[in-house]
């Protein structure tokens, strides 16, 4: 089974239960090199769901950077906002060990129609290699997303690749014919800012 075949159990944009890494082929098998300026993959495939369609995203990138740079910016809650498109609000709501609450606040644009989404999650940390983003409350039926960060082998500690794969069911309309179409380029967006903000010099490195 190839990566494309797989079916992601996560969940949106910027934001979208995980579909375990073991089942995903490695991406930096041994003597294998993978090129960080090669465009991200991503894959958004339709399925019907329990009255209302479901979609499954997958995404693949490669950055620039170490994993513990891409951890630092995915987890930075409170600034997601100042460089995820559609998000215009996200903020740390509560912290135990490495679990916490999120609230974020967003919009999908769907041709014409502009819809607010509305998402209360609750993250799981894995330090430096995973996070798991689960759905409490929002205008969902289903959410789930999850961001591994896989870093290259020891000869070359800055390249990472970072695998993102969500499930996302919205409880508001989504048009059947180009739904799948208009979630890819999204995500595609979202992964691009995502790679731009990890490759960044941090704001505190020497200059």
């Amino acid at each position: 089974m190839n990566r494309r075949e797989l079916l992601i159990k996560t969940g949106a944009a910027g934001m979208l239960t995980l579909l375990q890494l073991s089942a995903l082929r490695p991406v930096f098998a041994a003597g294998e090199t993978s090129d960080a300026s090669a465009a991200p993959e991503i894959e958004v495939k339709r399925r019907p769901g329990d009255g209302y369609p479901v979609f499954d995203l997958q995404a693949y990138a490669s950055v620039h950077a170490t994993a513990q740079r891409a951890w630092e910016v995915l987890t930075d809650y409170d600034h997601l906002a100042e460089f995820v498109p559609n998000l215009f609000s996200s903020r740390l709501i509560s912290r135990t060990d490495r679990e916490c609450v999120v609230a974020q606040e967003g919009y999908g644009q769907f041709l014409f129609i502009k819809q607010p989404i509305h998402l209360l999650v609750q993250v799981k940390e894995t330090p430096f290699s995973n996070i798991a983003l689960t759905l409490l409350k929002g205008n969902m039926h289903e959410y789930q997303a999850n961001w591994a960060i896989i870093s290259a082998p020891a000869a070359d500690n800055h390249l990472t690749q970072i695998v993102y794969t969500g499930t996302i069911a919205p409880a508001f309309y989504i048009p059947s014919l180009f739904g799948a179409a208009l979630m890819k380029s999204d995500l595609r967006n979202m992964i691009a800012t995502v790679v731009r903000e990890i490759e960044k010099s941090p704001p505190n490195s020497a200059k």
